[in-house]
């Protein structure tokens, strides 16, 4: 297979959430993956990989994005520990970094083969392509408001990761992501984002990447999760088994 971005060969396997994020969630050797799109679950050491998008030296190229940003994430996890609900926390990443991260996230599934959950990005695929791959400035279009998703007030970890979902709220398209304990509401679309809270802790208006604090609790990321685990005696088993082995490293 030939290279999607500068058409070289071979192609290699990679990450669609990038590594370093899908094995934070990992306690052990696995972590399960749940598909939509399929019963049940299966495990994974490092996430779900499309072979037939990037070659290597592509790939690498938006891995500086992924590092930083996870390393970013970590950040706000950890100024997210004893503050209250509603907090806004920050990283010391500029928030065109985070976008970037975004658009390459949003478009390696934009390319990705169906059954590992690709989206349809229409007309903004190749204005994302410019943005991860090639240096092309931020378009009004593209935003993103972050979110810290804790289990507790002392949490500091990361309960799960999340594919992109389409989303629509206010009229303004959207995709939900999960990545890095940090929920985000990735706006494409040239509309703004209104008179709204998302606006207000939008990364265009930042200068720092930020996230508001809240509770998992209150959103599907984590109400979906609990709901499979509580209904596929399997899933809820590896899980008991991963909690287990958290308590004994504790």
């Amino acid at each position: 297979m030939n290279c999607l971005i500068c058409g070289e060969s071979p192609t290699i396997k990679s990450h669609l959430i990038p590594r370093v994020m899908a094995v934070e969630v990992q306690v052990g050797n696995a972590h399960a993956v749940v598909s939509p799109s399929s019963p049940g679950y299966r495990e994974s050491q490092s996430g779900r990989m499309d072979t037939s998008i990037l070659c290597g030296a592509c790939d690498s190229s938006i891995g500086s994005f992924e590092g930083s940003t996870a390393k970013a994430f970590e950040s706000l996890r950890n100024a997210g520990v004893g503050v209250r609900d509603g907090v806004l926390v920050t990283a010391e990443q500029a928030p065109d970094v985070t976008l970037r991260f975004y658009a390459a996230l949003l478009w390696k599934y934009a390319v990705a083969r169906r059954d590992l959950g690709q989206i349809d990005l229409g007309p903004y695929k190749s204005e994302l392509q410019k943005m991860a791959f090639e240096s092309a400035p931020i378009p009004d279009f593209f935003d993103a408001a972050l979110m810290r998703l804790r289990l507790n007030p002392d949490d500091a970890g990361v309960f799960a990761y999340r594919a992109p979902k389409p989303d629509r709220k206010d009229g303004i398209n959207m995709y939900r992501v999960l990545v890095g304990g940090v929920l985000a509401f990735v706006k494409v679309d040239r509309r703004p984002w209104g008179n709204t809270l998302l606006n207000d802790v939008a990364l265009s208006r930042a200068t720092n990447t930020r996230a508001l604090v809240m509770a998992a609790q209150r959103f599907e990321e984590f109400k979906t999760l609990q709901h499979l685990a509580h209904n596929d005696i399997r899933l809820s088993a590896f899980l008991d088994r991963n909690d287990a082995r958290a308590a004994q490293k504790a």
